[in-house]
């Protein structure tokens, strides 16, 4: 229940992070699968959001069978 800092958002905190994959994606929905095409034994997935992100963790894993 934060209060939005203005200038502040997803798109631009992904923007700054110097790794070279990184992405974001606007919409849950849309995330899971492009991510789970990418992924490959032993990589780790780190999510950063609120209210329902963890969600994708889940379907990740239920996408990939695990």
């Amino acid at each position: 229940g934060e209060k939005p800092i203005e200038g502040v958002t997803g798109e631009n905190l992904a923007l700054a992070i110097k790794h070279t994959r990184v992405s974001y994606v606007s919409d849950l929905k849309n995330a899971v699968a492009p991510l789970a095409s990418k992924l490959r034994a032993g990589d780790v997935v780190v999510t950063i959001g609120a209210g329902n992100v963890g969600q994708v963790a889940k379907e990740i894993a239920k996408t990939l069978g695990a």
